[in-house]
C-alpha cells in the first residue's frame, strides 16, 4: 500500500504537469498561427493555405482528448485561418517562367 500511495501521488503530479504543459503549448501554437496569418496577410496572401497544410500534416490528431493535446484542434485552426482574407492581393511570388521551372523540378520520375 505504501508504494501504491507514492506512485499514485506521482501519477497525479505527472498528469497535472501534462495538462498544464499542454495548455502552455496550445497557447504558443495559437500565437504562432496568429503570427503566420499576420505575415501572410501582409504579403497579400490568404492564411487559409496554412490551415489546409496543417490539416494535411496532422491527420490523426484526434487520438488524444483536446485537453491533453499540445496543439489546438486542427479543425479550429483551419476555420480561424480560413476566415481571414487579405485586403489586397499580393504581387505574384514567381514569374510564369519560374513557376514552370519549379513544376518541372517537382515532377516525379
Amino acid at each position: 500500500m505504501f508504494f501504491g500511495d507514492v506512485f499514485g501521488g506521482r501519477t497525479v503530479i505527472l498528469a497535472g504537469q501534462l495538462v498544464l504543459n499542454g495548455v502552455h503549448s496550445r497557447e504558443a501554437e495559437s500565437a504562432a498561427d496568429a503570427f503566420a496569418a499576420t505575415t501572410m496577410l501582409a504579403l497579400g496572401r490568404p492564411p487559409k493555405a496554412l490551415g489546409e497544410l496543417l490539416a494535411r500534416i496532422e491527420p490523426g490528431q484526434g487520438a488524444l482528448p483536446a485537453f491533453l493535446s499540445t496543439h489546438p484542434a486542427t479543425e479550429d485552426r483551419l476555420q480561424s485561418l480560413a476566415r481571414q482574407e487579405p485586403s489586397l492581393p499580393g504581387e505574384p511570388l514567381l514569374t510564369d517562367e519560374e513557376w514552370r521551372s519549379l513544376k518541372e523540378i517537382c515532377k516525379a520520375d
